[in-house]
């Protein structure tokens, strides 16, 4: 008995996705049963997304259920090739024509024939342009050659590239779900079991907003520290340094400050804390002085899915932005430097809310034309000090909270959810 082929064997999650591969295996697979009935093939399948969301598996994993040869036409593979981009479209599509049946791969085609039609304009780039369109209306009526192309950043592809007749599907790669992560997450952890400090629902919250590369690195870290610290499953301490080195790119580090230096941070990250604990305390995850990356403290908090906020929602993200900046003068009565990224961080949310019609802000005053940047730059002044004002006041209620906090910081330098909430308990 013939052993079934499973369509999608490298992809968790996904289904909608996996839902239209599958129609496009049955196309291909009879594809006179369309045209019979009088349809044609789709000329061509464009998948696009952010990098590591599954575009270029995706198209792998359809060659290999089809048993279809894949012609690779990528900027990586002309210099593997030593080819020019040029002569790597011709001979690709030659190629193809000469087999008949294939699967021309045009791999991360924003590199290739892309360009920011109001920044730059690559030369090569516009002459592969013109090769490709060619090559595509060459080949649009051989049923047995299909075309997939993946890009990253689908703007910087011209609309004649694009259009129906061309591309005829085009397929958005979107950041997974919680849902998809779920999956993502059972997936590469395989047979590794997790510890009973963390369980797999705080691995899907975390890691909102992550890539299906990043949620496989991530893990993959998780389990090389639980190897290395000979355990036996992964715990919190090994899935979070493993989220934090491949989030933040670094190693954790020593904080430089110490003594008086070093209460100020722990006062200012213990005010972002208490500040996220009043307002959001599902989504706080650690708060640490360690120097990690580019920060030299931080108090993380989770993603959360989804893009609509309501006004009260995004309010409460500009002062827990604001809070490390109050805090400070709140318990030591003096100011202290590097509190601009917060600042620029709530401001920017301020702007956002702006630029999107709230406080009654019109469309002539959101654009910043040249009559009215005047009055946009006097509202942000004015929201900003209202924001201050009001985390100012929050905070002032709950000096205690900072206090206990911030000595605890300074004592043992990271805190987890569940260490934060047992110290407010008490």
């Amino acid at each position: 008995m013939a052993e079934i082929k499973e369509m999608f064997p490298h992809i968790a999650g996904y289904n909608n996705i996996k839902k239209e591969g599958k129609q496009i295996i049955d196309i291909l697979s009879n594809p006179q049963n369309f045209i019979s009935k009088g349809s044609y093939i789709p000329r061509g399948w464009f998948l696009y997304g952010d990098p590591g969301m599954g575009k270029t598996r995706f198209v792998k994993d359809i060659a290999e259920y089809l048993d279809y040869n894949i012609i690779e036409i990528s900027s990586s593979e002309a210099i593997r090739r030593n080819l020019s981009t040029n002569e790597m479209l011709v001979t690709g599509f030659d190629e193809a024509i000469e087999q008949k049946r294939c699967i021309i791969f045009l791999d991360e085609l924003d590199r290739l024939c892309g360009y920011d039609r109001f920044d730059y304009a690559v030369s090569d780039n516009l002459e592969n342009q013109k090769i490709l369109l060619h090559k595509l209306d060459e080949i649009k009526n051989m049923n047995g050659i299909v075309v997939f192309a993946t890009a990253n950043h689908e703007e910087y592809l011209d609309e004649s590239v694009l259009r129906s007749g061309r591309f005829d599907r085009h397929i958005h790669f979107p950041d997974p779900t919680a849902s998809d992560r779920e999956e993502l997450v059972n997936y590469f952890l395989g047979d590794v079991p997790v510890a009973d400090d963390i369980s797999l629902n705080d691995i899907v919250k975390t890691t909102c907003g992550s890539s299906c590369a990043e949620i496989e690195s991530i893990i993959n870290e998780s389990k090389i520290l639980m190897i290395s610290n000979h355990l036996d499953s992964i715990d919190y301490e090994s899935f979070n340094l493993a989220y934090n080195r491949i989030t933040r790119e670094d190693i954790v580090e020593e904080n430089p400050e110490t003594g008086d230096k070093l209460k100020y941070v722990a006062y200012h990250e213990a005010g972002h804390c208490v500040a996220a604990y009043l307002l959001k305390p599902d989504a706080i995850r650690e708060v640490t002085l360690y120097h990690q990356g580019e920060g030299v403290a931080q108090l993380s908090l989770d993603s959360e899915d989804g893009c609509v906020y309501t006004q009260e929602e995004i309010e409460k993200l500009i002062k827990i932005a604001f809070a490390g900046y109050v805090t400070v003068p709140i318990m030591t009565g003096t100011y202290t430097y590097g509190c601009e990224g917060d600042l620029d961080k709530g401001i920017g949310l301020i702007n956002s809310m702006m630029d999107s019609g709230f406080f009654g802000v019109s469309y002539s005053v959101c654009r910043r034309s040249e009559n009215s940047q005047f009055k946009y730059d006097k509202m942000t002044i004015e929201l900003t000090e209202k924001y201050c004002d009001q985390t100012k006041e929050l905070l002032e209620s709950h000096k205690d909270m900072i206090e206990k906090l911030a000595q605890e910081l300074v004592k043992k330098k990271k805190l987890a959810k569940k260490e934060i909430f047992e110290i407010f308990k008490n």
